[in-house]
C-alpha cells in the first residue's frame, strides 16, 4: 500500500510503543465502542495539561479527549539536560506524546513558539499575531469536533499575559469555529464549521459560583487500584525536563469548571443536555445507509456485552466485523472516514469522524485480543540518503485463532520499500514468522514544524503545508514509519499499520522503541562549541577541532576546510581525509592571529570526493556534488525515543573588549549551567570548588566566590553558608547567580530577601526592559563601562528569576521591566557583609554566557570584580 493512501487514513495507525496498561485494555476498549463524546482541553504549554482530569475523562469515562498546547514549551526550564529553545521543543514534544500513549488522549499543538513568562499583553500580541493563532485553534476545534472545550487558563487572575492570551483565544476560537464567514473553510484546512456546545474554564474552587461544575479526580479506579489523580501524576512524570510536582493526596480532589459560554443555565454535568449517544447519528445518514447503520448499532450492542466474558479469539473476530462494517459506510456516507474529515459539515461530518475513531480503536483492540504482534526492526538507526537499510519484520500470532496475512510492506516518510515482502500465508496460533525487506532512503528526516523557521517579526512557525495538514491531523497521528499489513481475521480483511520502525542492539528486548530509524546527512561535521569568547586584540594561538562522522555504508574521501574571519589564519587551508563506512575522524587545524571587537564566524565545510578512474594507477580526486555544512547529534533518553538535532558547523566567536583585573582569582561552585569555560575563554583565573568541600577549602588567594544558578539548592548548602559568611567578613566577594526560594532559606543574605523561579522572558523591546537605577554604581562602571549596547546585544532570556521581597538596605544598581508602564523589578542587588561584598542577580547570565553574549561577559566580570580596585594595566 503506498504511503499517500496510508496518510489519507485508509489504514489505521496503531502505535506499538511500550504501554503495558493499554496492551491489557482491549476488553475495556471493546466494551465502550460507539462512544462519541469528545472533550478538548487547551493550555499555553505542555505542563499546563491537567493529567488527572485527562485520566478521569479518557480512562475513567471513556470520553474521546484531546489536549491542545499552544506552544511546545521552548522557553521553559530543563532540569534533565542542556537542550534549550527549539531543541527543548523536540524533547518536550516527545514527552507529551509519551503521556498521551499512556492516557489514550490525542495531542495537538499550534504554531506558537514559547516566549516565556511575559507579563505585558503588548509583547504577546506582537509575538503571536491573533489572526494566525486564532486560525490554528479554530482548525483544531473543527478537526477534533469536541462538544466540550475546557480552557486551562483564565482571562482574569492570571499573572502572565501568555496565559490570559490563551484563555481569550480559546473563547474567540469557540465562537469562530462555527462561523465560516469569520473563518472560511479554505483557510482552516478545508474543514467544515463546528460549534462546541459547552465552554468551561478550570478555576480555583474558592472563586466558583452557582454555574460551576465539580469533578472529583480523586475518584478510585477499581481496575488500576489507584485514583485518577495518581494515574495522572504517574503520567506527568514523563515530563522529566520539568521540575517534579508533589504527589496527590489520597481522597477527594476536586477540579472546578466554570461555564463561560454565555449560557445562563447551571452546569449540572459536563455534557448536560448535549446528546452524545451513538443512536443520534441515525437521523443524519442517507436512507441508502440506514440498514448498514442499524446493523452496526446491533453489532456494537453485541460486542459490548461479549467483551466482558467471551474468549479473546471470539472478541477479536467480532471486532474485525466492526471494522469491516465501518468500511462499508465510505460510499453511501459520501464523506471520507479519515483522521481529518474535510468538507463534511454538521452531524454527517461528526458521524464520519466517530466512525474513524471507532475503527481505529476497534483495530487496536482486535490486534491485542488476537494476540498478534507486528514488529519492524532495521539494521541501523541512522541512514544516509541513497543508502539501503535491511529490515526484519516479525509477525507473531500469540492468540488462539488463525490469522491470514495477505501482504506486508514497510514504509518510511523519508524512504521507500524495495517491494512487498510476503505472499499470502496463514499464521496458526502460537506461531512466528520473520520476513526480510529493505528501505531505500531518499531524504534527511526533519521535525516538520521547524522546517521553514519562524514568520518574520513573530514567534510563530511557518506552516509546512498551506492546508495545515500536520497541525490538524494531531501530533500523535503523524506516523513517520512502520509496517502496513493486510490481515484476515474471522473471515474479514483489515488493513493495519504498526510503527515505528526501530533499530535495536543485540541486548535490547522486543518492545524497546527508543531508537526509531531516521535519515541523516551522509557526512556530519561537529565543532566543539557553537559559540565561544576571545579577548579582542589578544594573540590567538590554539588548536581547532572538527569532528567528522559518516552515515554512509561505503568508504568516503572528504576534503575538510575552514572559512575564517579576518585576523585569523590556519596552518593549512584544506585537509584530505578518508572515512570508513559508519566511521569517524578528528580533523585538527591550528588558528593564529588577533581579532577586533565584535562577532566573528568560523564555518567548517566538507566536500565528498570521487576517485577517477577508480582503482587505477595515477587516479585523481575530483569534487563530487555533495557539500556538507551541518552535523547531526543523537541524544538518548531513558523515558522517550532518541532524538536527533541538526547543528550548523559554525562557531561564533564573540571577540569581547573586556578588561579583567589581573589579581582577580575566582572560586567557582557550579550550578545548573557551566560558566567556567566562558571565564577561561576570557582568560580569567578560575578554580572549581565543590560546595560541600567549601568549609575545608583553603581560600587563600581567592578574591571572589561565584555560586552558579541553583547552587544553593544543594543539600550541602546549609553547611557551606558559614564558610561563605566568613569569607565575606574577611573582605571577599560572593556573587550568586539566579535562584528561587532557596535564596531566602539559605541564611546567606544579611537582610530579608525573596526570589522565585520563572520561565524565560521575551526581550522584543530591549530598550524598555532594562532600567539603570544607580548610574554611578561601580558594578556598572569598573573595570568595564556597561552601556546600553551591552544590554541590547543580549541573545537569550533576560531574567530567570524574580526578586519578590527586598529590604531597602540592599543596593539596586539595575532593574528590568517588560513594559514602559510597569515599575522596574530589581535585577542586581548588593550588600556589604563585614569587609566584603555580596552580589545577587536574577539575570540569565549563565545561559547568556553559553551563547557567548558580549554584554553578559563584561557585566559578569564587573560583578566578580566588586571587591577589586587596582588599576588595569
Amino acid at each position: 500500500m503506498p504511503l499517500p493512501r496510508l496518510l489519507l487514513g485508509l489504514a489505521v495507525a496503531v502505535s506499538c510503543a511500550a504501554n503495558a496498561v493499554a496492551a491489557q485494555d482491549w476488553r475495556q476498549t471493546a466494551a465502550h465502542l460507539g462512544g462519541s463524546a469528545r472533550v478538548l482541553l487547551v493550555g499555553t504549554r505542555p505542563e499546563d495539561a491537567d493529567n488527572a482530569l485527562i485520566a478521569w475523562l479518557s480512562r475513567g469515562r471513556h470520553i474521546q479527549t484531546a489536549y491542545l498546547s499552544l506552544t511546545r514549551g521552548e522557553a521553559g526550564v530543563n532540569v534533565l539536560g542542556a537542550e534549550r529553545g527549539a531543541g527543548l521543543a523536540v524533547v518536550r514534544t516527545a514527552e507529551v506524546l509519551a503521556e498521551r500513549q499512556r492516557d489514550g488522549a490525542r495531542q495537538y499543538f499550534s504554531r506558537a513558539f514559547d516566549i516565556g513568562a511575559v507579563e505585558a499583553d503588548s509583547v504577546v500580541a506582537r509575538a503571536w499575531p491573533r489572526d494566525s493563532t486564532l486560525l490554528d485553534v479554530v482548525s483544531v476545534i473543527r478537526a477534533f469536533r469536541p462538544q466540550v472545550v475546557i480552557a486551562l487558563t483564565s482571562t482574569t487572575g492570571e499573572r502572565y499575559a501568555t496565559r490570559r492570551y490563551t484563555a481569550q483565544l480559546v473563547a474567540d476560537a469557540v465562537a469562530a469555529a462555527g462561523d465560516t464567514l469569520a473563518v472560511p473553510s479554505y483557510a482552516a484546512g478545508e474543514l467544515g464549521a463546528w460549534r462546541p456546545a459547552r465552554l468551561y474554564t478550570l478555576i480555583d474552587s474558592v472563586t466558583s459560583g452557582g454555574r460551576a461544575l465539580q469533578i472529583d479526580v480523586g475518584e478510585f479506579d477499581q481496575r488500576e487500584l489507584r485514583s485518577y489523580a495518581e494515574i495522572g501524576a504517574e503520567n506527568r512524570r514523563l515530563q522529566r525536563t520539568q521540575p517534579p510536582r508533589a504527589a496527590p493526596t489520597p481522597g477527594r480532589l476536586i477540579r472546578t469548571l466554570q461555564r463561560v459560554d454565555g449560557s445562563n443555565e447551571d452546569a449540572v454535568s459536563l455534557f448536560a443536555a448535549v446528546d452524545t449517544a451513538f443512536a443520534r447519528f441515525g437521523a443524519a445518514i442517507p436512507a441508502s445507509a440506514r440498514l448498514q447503520f442499524d446493523s452496526l448499532e446491533m453489532l456494537l450492542s453485541d460486542i459490548q456485552r461479549a467483551a466482558r466474558s467471551e474468549e479473546a479469539g471470539a472478541v477479536a473476530a467480532r471486532l474485525a466485523q466492526v471494522v469491516s462494517r465501518i468500511q462499508q459506510f465510505a460510499g453511501p456516507l459520501q464523506c471520507s472516514v479519515t483522521v481529518v474529515v474535510q468538507r463534511c459539515t454538521g452531524a454527517r461530518g461528526e458521524f464520519a469522524l466517530s466512525l474513524h475513531e471507532m475503527r481505529e480503536a476497534a483495530t487496536r483492540a482486535m490486534l491485542d485480543a488476537a494476540g498478534l504482534v507486528i514488529d519492524g526492526v532495521a539494521a541501523r538507526e541512522l541512514v544516509a540518503p541513497g543508502d539501503t537499510v535491511p529490515l526484519t519484520i516479525t509477525l507473531r500470532n500469540g492468540g488462539s485463532v488463525p490469522v491470514t496475512l495477505r501482504s506486508v510492506l514497510p514504509f518510511h516518510q523519508d524512504g521507500s520499500a524495495t517491494g512487498d515482502v510476503a505472499k499470502p500465508m496463514v499464521l496458526q496460533p502460537d506461531s512466528l514468522v520473520q520476513l526480510t525487506s529493505a528501505l531505500v532512503f531518499r531524504a534527511v528526516s526533519r521535525h516538520w514544524w521547524q522546517n521553514l523557521g519562524l514568520m518574520s517579526g513573530t514567534k510563530l512557525h511557518v506552516a509546512l503545508d498551506p492546508r495545515r495538514s500536520q497541525l490538524i491531523r494531531g501530533e500523535d497521528r503523524l506516523a513517520s514509519s512502520g509496517v502496513t499489513a493486510q490481515l484476515t481475521v474471522g473471515g474479514v480483511e483489515i488493513p493495519v499499520t504498526v510503527g515505528p520502525l526501530v533499530a535495536r542492539t543485540p541486548t535490547a528486548l522486543r518492545g524497546d522503541m527508543r531508537h526509531p530509524v531516521i535519515g541523516v546527512a551522509a557526512t556530519s561535521l561537529l565543532l566543539e562549541r557553537g559559540a565561544e569568547y576571545e579577548r579582542a586584540g589578544m594573540v590567538v594561538n590554539r588548536p581547532f577541532r572538527v569532528f567528522v562522522s559518516s552515515a554512509r555504508a561505503s568508504t568516503d574521501t572528504l576534503q575538510v576546510a575552514l572559512t575564517l574571519p579576518k585576523g585569523l589564519t590556519a596552518d593549512t587551508a584544506v585537509r584530505l581525509i578518508t572515512v570508513p563506512p559508519f566511521g569517524t575522524r578528528n580533523v585538527f587545524f591550528v588558528l593564529r592571529g588577533t581579532l577586533p571587537p565584535g562577532p566573528q564566524l568560523i564555518q567548517a565545510r566538507a566536500s565528498s570526493l570521487r576517485v577517477t578512474p577508480p582503482q587505477a594507477m595515477g587516479a585523481t580526486l575530483t569534487p563530487a556534488l555533495e557539500e556538507y555544512l551541518t552535523g547531526t547529534v543523537i541524544n538518548e533518553y531513558p523515558h522517550i525515543p532518541s532524538k536527533h538535532f541538526v547543528r550548523i558547523a559554525r562557531d561564533r566567536i564573540e571577540s569581547v573588549a573586556v578588561q579583567v583585573p589581573p589579581r582577580l582569582r575566582i572560586g567557582y561552585v557550579r550550578g545548573t549551567e557551566d560558566v567556567r569555560s566562558a571565564l577561561v575563554q576570557l582568560r580569567a583565573s578560575v578554580t572549581p570548588i565543590e560546595l560541600g568541600l567549601l568549609p575545608a577549602y583553603d581560600l587563600t588567594g581567592i578574591t571572589t566566590l561565584l555560586l552558579g544558578t541553583g547552587a544553593l539548592r544543594s543539600e550541602t548548602s546549609m553547611a557551606a553558608v558559614p564558610a561563605l559568611q566568613a569569607f565575606l567578613a574577611r573582605g571577599g566577594t560572593v556573587v550568586v547567580l539566579g535562584g528561587g526560594a532557596e535564596i531566602a532559606r539559605s541564611g546567606l543574605f544579611p537582610y530579608p530577601i525573596g526570589a522565585e523561579l520563572m520561565a524565560g522572558r521575551a526581550v522584543n523591546d530591549s530598550h524598555l526592559d532594562v532600567r539603570v537605577t544607580d548610574p554611578g554604581s561601580p558594578l556598572l562602571n569598573w573595570p568595564n563601562a556597561i552601556t546600553i549596547r551591552d544590554y541590547a546585544a543580549w541573545r537569550t532570556d533576560r531574567t530567570c528569576s524574580r526578586t519578590t521581597l527586598l529590604d531597602p538596605r540592599y543596593g539596586i544598581p539595575l532593574g528590568v521591566l517588560d513594559s514602559a508602564d510597569r515599575p522596574a523589578v530589581p535585577a542586581i542587588v548588593t550588600a556589604r557583609v563585614g569587609k566584603g561584598t555580596l552580589v545577587h542577580t536574577t539575570l540569565c547570565i549563565g545561559s547568556e554566557l553559553e551563547s557567548a553574549g558580549s554584554g553578559a561577559a563584561r557585566l559578569l566580570v564587573n560583578l566578580l570584580s566588586a571587591g577589586q580596585r587596582q588599576p588595569i594595566r
